[in-house]
């Protein structure tokens, strides 16, 4: 088994919330708080409902390549970057 990075780790959890709990993806929050670098990927149930997945990154760089890969996969989901 190979070794995953932060990022194929991160997209595998999200892939899993969806099709376990048959969400769809609304949008992705990113922040910076306390020197480290926040992504919150919000999932909503059919009953109306917000679910945030929180995940944290040690670098902006690691953000961004999640980020990269999130964008190739789900194009339609809106990325906002918090102030």
């Amino acid at each position: 088994m190979a070794n995953l990075t932060r990022t194929q780790r991160v997209l595998n959890h999200i892939k899993a919330n969806i099709e376990l709990y048959y969400s769809s993806l609304i949008e992705v929050n990113n922040y910076e708080e306390n020197k480290l670098f926040w992504s919150n990927v919000i999932l909503g149930s059919r009953r109306g409902k917000r679910y945030p997945l929180r995940y944290t990154f040690n670098s902006i760089e690691q953000r961004q390549e999640f980020l990269n890969e999130f964008n190739k996969l789900y194009p339609d989901v809106p990325i906002l970057e918090e102030r």
